[in-house]
């Protein structure tokens, strides 16, 4: 046994016999002892990832799907399914309504913020219907969009255009619409504009 391994060996048998033996105090003095209020709860650790070919998904407290996000590259920090945020790249989500799949986003940028119940598309921001209306799709371009997924809600600004198959285009300041794009109020360029499909 080398001296360094006899100095393990002698502390841990040290400590054993102060841990046992109640570090000197006398029964006396550990039955009067004042209690101590413990400390305040140390919050979680903040965990982040920094991935390439990013999948994302997560689900309502229900256990219903809300969204799937695949992307080239992606970041994400959190301390639980409550408090996670994340920036994905070049992403395309599906978008759920009710565990069923409603809508897809695709953006240069998708943000997920599981705190603000969000998804957050910047950049080239294209939101796609997964609802066929009288046979078309129904699609909205914007430069920012906001999905509020506990609401249902999509709100989008700059450069919006909403079309509906190869025949409408309405251009437009915002959006606000529903997930599926079955109800859309418009502004911007005109009298406002609301339509239910």
């Amino acid at each position: 046994m080398n001296n360094l391994s006899r100095w393990y060996a002698t502390f841990f048998v040290l400590a054993s016999v102060l841990v046992a033996a109640g570090c000197g105090k006398t029964e006396e003095a550990r039955e009067t002892a004042i209690p101590t209020p413990s400390p305040t709860p140390t919050p979680a650790p903040r965990l982040g990832a920094v991935v390439e070919g990013a999948r994302f998904a997560f689900s309502d407290t229900n256990g219903k799907r809300v969204a799937e996000i695949m992307a080239e590259s992606g970041a994400a920090t959190g301390a639980g399914a409550d408090d996670a945020v994340g920036e994905m790249r070049n992403a395309r989500a599906t978008l759920y309504r009710d565990g069923v799949p409603a809508a897809t986003m695709t953006a240069n940028k998708l943000e997920p913020d599981t705190r603000t119940r969000t998804i957050t598309g910047t950049g080239n921001v294209r939101l796609t219907s997964r609802t066929l209306f009288n046979g078309v799709v129904t699609a909205v371009r914007a430069d920012r969009m906001v999905w509020e997924y506990d609401r249902d809600k999509i709100h989008g600004t700059g450069n919006v255009l909403v079309t509906h198959g190869d025949t409408v285009r309405m251009p437009a300041i915002a959006i606000d619409a529903d997930t599926a794009l079955q109800t859309v109020n418009m502004t911007g360029g005109g009298a406002p504009i609301t339509g239910t499909y």
